[in-house]
């Protein structure tokens, strides 16, 4: 598990610590970083997270997204059930794709060109 001070030194940026969460007050652009291979637990972000094609592996639990979550084209295999995100893309994933069993989503989701292993029971998705 990579540590706040650790995550902080990787990407250059500063995190501060309300209500047991690590929280980045702003977006996060980490496309195509192959050194960032994970993220810390109960991590939010108020803004966008935009992890296509980086080294993620797996995402944390506990982590929430302000406005858009894009795991595009990562070796991610699975969404935790506690994951938050406005919009969610998971386009191109490099490895068969599984859902927790409900899914909920503000504003848009995509999901194309992915093989799915688990789809959610229940879907719902406000806008697009």
């Amino acid at each position: 598990m990579i540590t706040k001070e650790q995550f902080e030194k990787l990407v250059d940026i500063e995190l501060t610590e309300k209500d047991g969460k690590l929280v980045y007050d702003g977006n996060l652009f980490l496309k195509g970083r192959k050194d960032i291979t994970e993220l810390p637990d109960n991590f939010k972000v108020l803004g966008f997270l935009e992890l296509s094609n980086s080294g993620i592996t797996k995402l944390p639990k506990g982590l929430e997204v302000e406005y858009w979550l894009d795991i595009s084209g990562t070796e991610i295999e699975e969404l935790p059930k506690d994951t938050k995100a406005d919009c969610l893309y998971t386009n191109k994933m490099k490895k068969p794709f599984s859902f927790p069993k409900i899914v909920k989503v503000n504003s848009s989701f995509e999901c194309s060109s992915t093989t799915i292993k688990r789809i959610p029971e229940k879907l719902y998705v406000k806008e697009y």
